[in-house]
């Protein structure tokens, strides 16, 4: 085809093709890249295969393949075919110039492709193979006896800063944490410069600052980062001021907060957020409150982390009016409540005795799509439980149970929802109840706990089934409980309202042998029980009670009450008016004294003119109304 030309498109210029002039290589320039895409051509001559260039001989399609354009070469065509055939395509009069640097072009961009693609294939590949090497090598550590050293893994390897910190990240995972700060601590002699990379030390930082009991360590870290000239960064100092507030150090706080602002850091929301957390553990709400307003003078924008840890500060504190206004100052600001931020709301209302608040917060909750877990059942229940709604508490366990019958709801009761209904119903006096839900719990396979043993011997004992609260205590013991002196006592009390009060000294002795100190209120229980019988209790009580006072425990009106009731069975008058003598020294309250005056004059009216003024004065008052109170109950006129 005599005077044929293609234009190129790129700079303008036309390439002939006439057959007089036979053509080796044609050359396109692309528009995006310098570098130029050289396509070898097949000459038009079928018989001088000497002069071919050598990639593109007839006799080697594969080669062939490879320089011919894939938009052209098509995969349907066969290998065996002549390429000079295949080219025709090309320089047919039918495709235009325009046309093939589009095809062309297009072939480029899909070369680019597949080279970034096996580069990416390469160094993932290569990421696989150092992970892979990190990995082995925490598995070798963490199968380390504990009396041998890191140093026998470690020995001869070289870390980047990411090797490392992946090494002592999967180290924390596998709950080696120090192991992992052993490790570090075996670069740092061999000055390593690993030992003093910021971003080691942070995460070394982190894995400490999670809990009270390592936040001291990651502080340490933190005073050795800066020894070591180490410049920490904004995230290094709020794992600091978040380890120095699970410490409860919110001086220690504030000092790296300011040391913050000393090297011209600006503290973030997560800053802020760590000190009111601080404030919080503390009881500092005022403090909070003052932080919190700071934050949003510097025009940061509180999430719902930071209005939780408010609402915190301020439950701890009893202020649970002023949690509720901050809840909803949330609402109003568009930051979407979560589990965490309801629950703690939930809290400040049961602290507070607002049990209604509390179930109106739950209400609430489920309007606003967050499905209540049994952490809010549970502090729902305590809210009735503080304030006597035994009732209401039993129906928010029998939902939390209902809800708990589907085996993909995570919410059910656990042995806190047990304690907690348990509780209320025993401190109204409804044993029955109490004992049917310990049934339940026995049945739904719940093991019981301390608090349960708790719960269940004061529910006995402010009815006096001291039977019951006897079987409690074996099943507890069955079951590897160890009683507590709240436990102790609740059972000494239980037996002497039943009248054993044997049986109440016997656990007064077992508690003893058990390591458990008496206090005030056991030894109240004892003489209470040794109240109710005749002579050789009081001598019994008069004994505990010099027992009490030898170990350095004041009495207090109780128990002067019991022995002063166990000296008018007996007659005894001259000692129960030395008791009574000796508990005003003692400066016991007003109504204590009272009382027993008003006992003593029920007793031995002649003792009016022993007795102070004022505490006789107030006696009569309430011997009168006693009276006053029988003839009204008797349908007698006043």
């Amino acid at each position: 085809m005599p005077g044929q030309a293609i234009f190129s498109g790129a700079r303008g210029r036309f390439v002939s093709l006439t057959p007089t002039h036979h053509l080796s290589h044609l050359v396109v320039s692309s528009r995006w890249r310098r570098n130029a895409i050289v396509s070898r051509v097949v000459r038009c001559g079928a018989n001088q295969k000497k002069n071919l260039p050598p990639l593109i001989r007839p006799s080697d399609p594969l080669k062939s393949r490879r320089q011919i354009p894939k938009t052209i070469y098509k995969k349907s065509d066969s290998s065996r075919q002549d390429p000079r055939k295949l080219w025709q395509k090309v320089i047919s009069p039918k495709v235009s110039g325009d046309d093939i640097e589009e095809q062309l072009e297009d072939q480029e961009i899909k070369l680019d492709r597949r080279r970034n693609r096996s580069k990416k294939r390469n160094v993932a590949s290569q990421k696989d193979n150092r992970r892979s090497r990190i990995a082995e090598l925490a598995k070798k550590i963490i199968s380390l006896p504990r009396e041998e050293s890191v140093g026998v893994v470690l020995e001869g390897q070289k870390f980047t800063g990411h090797e490392l910190t992946r090494l002592l990240s999967i180290l924390d995972w596998e709950g080696q944490t120090v192991t992992a700060l052993e490790v570090f601590e075996w670069l740092a002699k061999r000055s390593s410069p690993l030992a003093k990379d910021r971003f080691v030390y942070t995460r070394l930082m982190s894995m400490f600052a999670r809990d009270k009991r390592g936040a001291d360590r990651a502080l340490e870290l933190f005073d050795r980062m800066q020894r070591n000239h180490v410049t920490p960064d904004l995230v290094a100092f709020n794992t600091a001021v978040s380890a120095a507030a699970k410490s409860r150090d919110l001086d220690r706080a504030v000092e790296i907060f300011e040391m913050m602002k000393s090297q011209r850091i600006s503290p973030d929301v997560v800053t802020y957020s760590s000190l009111i957390s601080a404030c919080a553990n503390v009881g500092a709400w005022e403090r909070a409150l003052e932080f919190f307003q700071q934050m949003e003078a510097c025009g940061l924008v509180a999430n719902v982390v930071t209005y939780t840890s408010l609402i915190s500060a301020l439950h701890r504190a009893g202020e649970w009016a002023r949690a509720v206004v901050v809840f909803k100052r949330m609402e109003v600001a568009g930051v979407q409540a979560d589990i965490q931020a309801y629950n703690t709301l939930i809290a400040a209302c049961a602290s507070g005795a607002a049990w209604e608040k509390a179930w109106s917060i739950v209400a609430s909750m489920r309007l606003a799509g967050v499905k209540p877990n049994t952490v809010s059942y549970n502090t729902l229940m305590s809210a009735c439980e503080r304030c006597g709604e035994w009732e209401r508490a039993l129906e928010v366990f029998e939902r939390l149970e209902s809800e708990g019958q589907d085996p993909q709801s995570p919410v059910r009761p656990n042995a806190i929802s047990y304690n907690t209904v348990i509780s209320a119903c025993g401190k109204e006096g409804r044993w029955e109840e109490a004992m049917d839900l310990y049934k339940s719990m026995q049945t739904k396979g719940v093991k019981m706990d301390v608090v349960t043993l708790s719960s269940l011997v004061s529910a006995c004992e402010k009815v006096g089934r001291w039977e019951d609260a006897l079987h409690v205590f074996s099943d507890a013991e069955k079951n590897g409980v160890v009683p507590n002196l709240f436990c102790f006592n609740s059972l000494i009390s239980a037996l002497g309202r039943g009248g054993r009060w044997e049986a109440a000294l016997a656990a007064f002795e077992r508690m003893q042998r058990v390591g458990f100190k008496p206090d005030v209120v056991t030894f109240s229980a004892l003489i209470s029980a040794c109240e109710q019988g005749g002579g050789l209790e009081l001598e019994r009580a008069s004994g505990l009670f010099d027992e009490m006072k030898s170990l350095g425990i004041k009495p207090n009106g109780y128990i002067y009450s019991g022995l002063i009731n166990a000296c008018e069975r007996v007659g005894d008058w001259e000692q129960a008016l030395r008791l009574f003598r000796e508990m005003q020294e003692e400066d016991i309250e007003f109504d204590s004294v009272t009382m027993v005056a008003k006992r003593l004059l029920y007793t031995w009216p002649r003792l009016v003119n022993t007795l102070p003024g004022p505490v006789v004065v107030a006696a009569k008052a309430a011997v009168q109304s006693g009276r006053a109170a029988r003839r009204w109950v008797d349908g007698d006129p006043p």
